[in-house]
């Protein structure tokens, strides 16, 4: 995924106190689609297992807006837990290429925004057309002035 501030972040970037990365087993692949597709969303890292991402920031209220496109030849299923708050439930990111953004807001009172993402229990796959992985082409964290 890409992180506005941090640049390109790959999936062996493994998380270290004070920075960010992968808390979990990094993810599985990271892929890079056709050329016609700007790079935030050309670019993707995917895995069958939860992927828990973690990053260090100050205390605070933050609008995070994170980015999928499916370059590839199906559809996904995607779930997502920011600093334990259900952000994503069951997005489904079409397989044409369509680009989807989701804001969600976030308390950070631990100085950590840990994320976690994940598809369905079901990890066969059993619709050609219904992709057991998840895919993650990066994110956007914005601070919001505290009231």
């Amino acid at each position: 995924p890409r992180s506005r501030g941090l640049g390109d972040v790959y999936k062996r970037q493994l998380y270290n106190q004070g920075g960010f990365g992968w808390v979990t087993q990094p993810p599985n692949i990271e892929f890079s689609g056709e050329g016609d597709i700007d790079s935030l969303h050309r670019d993707c890292i995917s895995g069958t297992r939860d992927g828990v991402f973690k990053l260090s920031l100050p205390n605070g209220t933050y609008q995070i807006t994170s980015h999928f496109c499916s370059v590839d030849s199906g559809k996904h299923k995607i779930y997502l837990i920011a600093n334990d708050q259900k952000v994503l439930n069951k997005l489904v990111i079409p397989r044409d290429k369509t680009i989807i953004k989701r804001d969600y807001v976030v308390k950070v009172t631990d100085r950590e925004l840990t994320q976690v993402i994940y598809t369905s229990k079901v990890r066969v796959q059993r619709d050609p057309n219904t992709h057991n992985h998840w895919i993650w082409n990066g994110f956007l964290v914005e601070k919001i002035a505290d009231q």
